[in-house]
């Protein structure tokens, strides 16, 4: 049986280094919301990924999703 979205979600919220990053997007597939991509970008900055932050960022702007607070701070964080 397939992972459900939430287990999927999960995997990506507690991903901790590139690797662990990379398979769970490959697994969950589309972002579909701002909580989804606030996952993402947690779990990519974790991993120490600053261009996959903007990437996520920029696709978020793409697609029309709209930021919360913290998406619109977590930026001023990354190196430059």
């Amino acid at each position: 049986m397939p992972a459900t979205r939430g287990a999927l979600l999960h995997g990506l919220k507690t991903s901790d280094d590139a690797a662990s990053y990379a398979a769970a997007r490959a697994a969950l597939g589309a972002l579909q919301s701002t909580a989804e991509f606030s996952m993402a970008v947690a779990a990519a900055g974790r991993a120490g990924s600053a261009a996959t932050v903007r990437d996520l960022l920029d696709e978020m702007e793409e697609g029309g999703v709209p930021r919360d607070a913290w998406l619109c701070v977590y930026p001023l964080r990354l190196p430059p």
